[in-house]
């Protein structure tokens, strides 16, 4: 979704993932979360983006990993939507950065 059309997205609703999925082609994950508004369910889909986080051992740096910007992904989590209240079926997941 484009930036002019995450303006419109101003109402919030609480979604949950109904599947995760790598796609290893692009090397990230997508995720599909279902929402309702009024009574009307509703699905978004998205690639999450990821940010590098440093593992440590108390002061060692052992290396890093990729973690989903919006934390743990997994069926039955849930996830923030914000969504067009004129247009419902246009969301995406507050948070993610794709």
């Amino acid at each position: 979704m484009i930036s002019s059309q995450k303006k419109m997205c101003t109402k919030t609703a609480r979604g949950y993932i109904e599947e995760v999925s790598n796609d290893s082609d692009k090397d990230k994950i997508k995720v599909k979360v279902a929402y309702e508004v009024e009574g009307i369910s509703f699905m978004v889909e998205e690639y999450v983006d990821h940010k590098i986080e440093i593992v440590k051992d108390g002061n060692t740096i052992l290396g890093t990993k990729k973690v989903p910007v919006v934390g743990e992904l997994s069926v039955g989590k849930e996830l923030e939507i914000k969504y067009n209240p004129q247009k419902p079926n246009k969301a995406y997941i507050k948070g993610n950065t794709d």
